[in-house]
């Protein structure tokens, strides 16, 4: 995943904006080749927005977090 997420990454225009887990370190060391903005989140993160969402499972409040920190970007 790691090149598929390298090549979309490079598709994103520099006034563009990349939101990564940083807790995957691969994901983190190809989200700061990016030149733009860029937003990564971590544990903490997740766990501090408290988005009152009925999900099981964290594989989907992480998905939830970064569908949110992506609204908040203002481009």
């Amino acid at each position: 995943y790691a090149n598929a997420y390298q090549e979309l990454v490079n598709l994103v225009p520099r006034q563009g904006f990349v939101i990564a887990n940083g807790e995957d370190k691969n994901a983190k060391k190809i989200a700061e080749t990016f030149k733009g903005k860029k937003v990564l989140i971590e544990k903490e993160d997740v766990a501090r927005l408290d988005l009152h969402l009925k999900l099981l499972g964290d594989f989907n409040r992480w998905n939830a977090a970064h569908a949110y920190k992506a609204a908040k970007m203002r481009i």
